[in-house]
């Protein structure tokens, strides 16, 4: 439990320290418990849900986590590092083979910047052969976000959740070409299969999506969030 006492003097570093602690023992039994070698989508989450909401659950809003587990994985906890790359053939299904056997229409948005920072975070430690795999999907991933977002009408109030529909703020996030470039823009979006996507109509729309809700990364890194 975090303590009460040090309220009134803000997020102290020993806040901080035991929070971060708290989160990343929380996060990998829970996403171990959760992405299991033989679960799906259908199988981990609560049965009331609708096919759609399952999905979208399993495969965007829950590895939300993979940010932390990158990091752990990083340090050398190798069930962390398992549970990371069950997420990123997550991915592949999703935008690939699943689109075809289970009609997935719907774009990764939520995740999109937590497996980026996952990746980045494994980068320095694992075989180039497989992050590149990782990038590619990501760039995949990529397309289908701007396609998505390129076709959708600007309504007032602009550019937020009332006027654009759900996972804005989640892209608008990813997009931060300014605080993210070197995990994003240079790294994803220039291996991208469609290199069109990453300039003209669509480019300036991303931009302003990251405009629109943009969130302060590097305060959260100086205070060692990330």
């Amino acid at each position: 439990m975090p303590n009460l006492e040090l309220a009134h003097e803000g997020l102290t570093q020993g806040f901080l320290a035991d929070l971060k602690s708290d989160i990343q023992s929380t996060i990998l039994p829970a996403a171990e418990s959760y992405f299991t070698e033989e679960g799906t989508a259908y199988t981990q989450n609560n049965a009331s849900l609708k096919k759609v909401e399952m999905v979208v659950n399993y495969y965007d809003y829950q590895p939300c986590c993979s940010s932390v587990l990158g990091l752990l994985a990083a340090q050398g906890h190798d069930r962390a590092l398992t549970v990371v790359r069950r997420l990123f053939e997550n991915v592949g299904y999703y935008i690939g083979e699943g689109r075809e056997k289970e009609g997935f229409k719907v774009s990764l948005r939520r995740s999109q910047l937590h497996l980026v920072l996952c990746r980045e975070h494994l980068k320095p430690i694992l075989e180039t052969s497989e992050t590149d795999v990782w990038g590619q999907l990501l760039a995949q991933s990529c397309e289908d976000m701007l396609a998505h977002f390129n076709g959708l009408q600007e309504r007032v109030p602009a550019l937020d959740n009332r006027g654009f529909g759900t996972g804005i703020n989640h892209v608008a996030i990813a997009a931060d070409l300014r605080t993210v470039t070197s995990l994003f823009h240079a790294d994803i979006l220039a291996n991208a299969t469609n290199p069109s996507l990453t300039t003209g109509t669509a480019r300036i729309r991303y931009r302003k999506l990251a405009d629109a809700t943009r969130p302060n990364l590097s305060s959260l890194s100086s205070i060692g969030l990330f």
